[in-house]
């Protein structure tokens, strides 16, 4: 999953920026998913509601099935209260380390699979590419100045930052975008993947059936059908071969 975290003060701007994203990279053919983060304590269900209830009762996860749009509740990964973490701790003889939870992004990996991009509102502290988006209308000074993971900041006002682009030039964001995730590589390594794995799929169908044609009792081979069955087989290995590089190559294409 690309993600790509929009931080920023509080009225910053960064669900403006989010959505003009979306809309930029979507009419350009990308395929564009979207998280938000938040430190709040938010009950996203209706209390009261059936998936509600059902999740009060014990479920570890709910999901709603709807004619125009569906949704799964499951608990954060790091949802577990201090004092419950001590009492694991303790029981267990662990170090603190190894309870640490995991990235909640990668639950979402799944999900966002067929992605090109996920913009992420939010979370300044996550390990992933992060841009700011600031005005000097703010009380406060840009996150960029004491934060150097920040990749760049969006902004028509003047700052220091290793690099700005300025809020008005959305091709030019765009393009800076597509530098830092590798988006266009990883798209060609896996349409051209899927453009020679499909031949080799072609070509082994087309051996198999001959295969069985040659098996059949009406075959007309006669005595060649062994040493032709032979050539056969070998260059179906070679092809499974063939097959298996390319879901390699597909794999460090998509980082998995």
């Amino acid at each position: 999953m690309n993600r790509i975290h929009i931080i920023g003060r509080k009225n910053s701007g960064k669900t403006t920026l989010v959505v003009d994203l979306v809309r930029h990279f979507r009419a350009l053919g990308y395929r564009v998913g979207t998280i938000k983060h938040t430190h709040h304590h938010h009950e996203l269900d209706t209390p009261g509601k059936d998936s509600y209830r059902h999740r009060q009762a014990g479920a570890m996860a709910v999901g709603i099935v709807a004619p125009a749009m569906n949704a799964i509740f499951w608990p954060a990964p790091n949802h577990e209260t201090r004092e419950e973490r001590n009492e694991t701790v303790e029981s267990k003889e662990v170090s603190r380390e190894a309870l640490a939870p995991a990235s909640p992004y990668e639950q979402f990996d799944a999900l966002m699979a067929d992605t090109d991009l996920v913009f992420v509102e939010g979370d300044q502290q996550a390990q992933a590419i992060k841009i700011e988006v600031w005005h000097r209308g703010l009380k406060e000074r840009p996150l960029v100045e004491g934060n150097r993971s920040i990749a760049l900041i969006v902004t028509n006002d003047p700052v220091h930052a290793p690099e700005v682009i300025r809020r008005d030039e959305m091709q030019k964001i765009g393009r800076r975008l597509l530098e830092l995730t590798e988006v266009d590589r990883k798209r060609a390594l896996e349409s051209t993947s899927l453009s020679i794995k499909g031949k080799v799929m072609k070509e082994k169908q087309q051996l198999e059936e001959l295969i069985a044609k040659i098996a059949s009792p009406d075959s007309p081979v006669g005595m060649d059908a062994v040493y032709v069955h032979a050539l056969i087989l070998d260059h179906l290995q070679q092809l499974d071969e063939r097959l298996e590089r390319l879901e390699r190559a597909a794999g460090v294409a998509d980082g998995s």
